[in-house]
């Protein structure tokens, strides 16, 4: 009962991080996008980007890198018992 509750949770969690991946490859595009515009004296889409920021895009990647981040030292730490 127990790991099939732990398995369940981490299938949640992989399906969250697999689209909060989407949002930030979505971001970067659009950030490449509204530069194009902005070049092209459009400054709407730039300025929307600029609003999306931080609600949307920065905790984004802020959820991406502390999870690679937590992943780094979870294996570190695996590897660690390991050895021991």
């Amino acid at each position: 009962m127990n790991q099939n509750i732990i398995t369940n949770l981490k299938k949640i969690i992989d399906l969250f991080l697999v689209i909060n991946i989407f949002i930030i490859i979505s971001a970067s595009i659009f950030f490449i996008t509204s530069i194009i515009f902005e070049l092209n004296n459009n400054h709407k889409l730039l300025s929307l980007f600029q609003l999306l920021w931080k609600p949307l895009f920065l905790p984004s990647l802020i959820l991406f890198f502390t999870a690679i981040t937590i992943e780094l030292i979870l294996k570190s730490l695996n590897k660690l018992h390991e050895k021991n």
